[in-house]
């Protein structure tokens, strides 16, 4: 019997004097067992999605505008995440039906606490005070936030085209399951005060080849696309026109995003643009690599492109080409106006190995290369 394999003769023996009822009454323990395991397992893994998704409510830079609606189902706005108290605030608009907001938002009711008015007219909730018009002021325990594990995010693009995300994939990015990860800062040496000289490693935060959200993004983008060439070409063009150029990212010093958060914010700089073009290349396998400036960092791509830029050039015995990601007229307030970056033809940037200050293959602890020497810079 079955029984014998997991608990042994001894336990069978002990059932047995015991009275409880031989090999139905062990097995009915043993499934006792293992459905309590089952629960103690699925709830430490929505525990750990919670706490993925508190971080991107937390950060609503790096997602969509209606993130906590497609999370939640609701209009709710996070206004801060206590940790002392381990509380959840947030508002939503006084037209909302507070008891429907309290299924929706915990996942007992009966723990969400509202704020009230004082003799000024703020709402007053614990030690805080929020001064806003026609809302409702409310905190939720972090362990009862509500979240569907089922529930899925879509970012909707032009052409019908849409980027889908499920809850496990927004969690494997948050906790760089889904990105190769590494240390973030390149030791370029110091400068004649001293100083290090340091920039971001962003091969960090490219996503690994088999990521499942990109796939499917990946897979509608190149609909109908045979060769390599326009594979690359097509996935080029979604970057530079479909994603917004942010002038204000770099506002306070490197802030690099990961690929799911371009796509669900549809904006970005020249790190996170590229940062997402080379996610996407490297779903389809690809041949490319980053190249850095002191201010800038580009692709490059292996192809059978044809040369009219002179931005090809040979290394290890292929020819690549710049895949522009950040192309367009600059205003003068900054803004970039985006245009389309037609690989061996667009003239807009300077050739590629002047100015260059570092090469790099994305990859598992993948090194960024000195320009001059070959040699790899050290992280920190």
């Amino acid at each position: 019997m079955g029984i014998w394999r997991i608990l042994g003769g001894a336990g069978i023996a002990w059932a047995l004097l015991s009275g409880c009822g031989g090999d139905d009454a062990l097995e009915d323990r043993v499934a006792q067992s293992q459905k309590a395991k089952i629960k103690e397992q699925i709830e430490e893994e929505l525990k750990i999605m919670r706490a993925s998704i508190l971080s991107y409510l937390a950060q609503p830079s790096f997602t969509s505008s209606d993130f906590m609606n497609q999370i939640t189902g609701i209009d709710a706005r996070m206004e801060m995440i206590e940790l002392g108290d381990r509380m959840v605030y947030m508002s939503i608009p006084s037209d909302n039906d507070y008891n429907e907001a309290a299924q929706k938002l915990s996942v007992d009711p009966n723990s969400v606490e509202w704020g009230q008015l004082d003799d000024e007219g703020n709402l007053v909730l614990g030690p805080y005070v929020l001064n806003k018009d026609d809302v409702y002021f409310m905190r939720v325990p972090i362990d009862d936030f509500k979240i569907d594990p089922e529930t899925r995010v879509k970012i909707n693009y032009k052409n019908v085209l849409n980027y889908d995300i499920s809850m496990d994939e927004l969690n494997d990015f948050i906790i760089n399951k889904s990105i190769y990860g590494g240390l973030l800062n390149v030791y370029a040496g110091d400068n004649p005060t001293g100083i290090p000289r340091q920039f971001a490693n962003h091969g960090v935060m490219v996503a690994r080849k088999g990521e499942s959200s990109l796939q499917r993004f990946v897979s509608r983008l190149l609909k109908g696309c045979k060769t390599n060439e326009q594979k690359a070409q097509r996935l080029l063009d979604f970057v530079t026109l479909g994603i917004e150029f942010d002038e204000t990212a770099n506002d306070n010093g490197d802030t690099l995003k990961r690929p799911n958060e371009v796509l669900m914010t549809k904006k970005a700089d020249c790190s996170g643009k590229s940062i997402l073009l080379a996610s996407l290349y490297e779903q389809t396998g690809l041949d490319y690599f980053f190249l850095y400036t002191k201010d800038h960092i580009t692709v490059a791509v292996a192809g059978d492109f044809k040369n009219e830029n002179d931005l090809c050039f040979e290394f290890k015995d292929k020819n690549y080409f710049i895949a522009e990601a950040t192309y367009g007229d600059v205003l003068p307030n900054g803004k970039v106006i985006p245009g389309r970056f037609v690989i061996g033809k667009s003239e807009q940037i300077e050739n590629p190995t002047e100015g260059m200050i570092g090469y790099q293959m994305p990859g598992e602890d993948a090194p960024v290369f000195n320009m001059s020497t070959g040699k790899a810079y050290p992280f920190r």
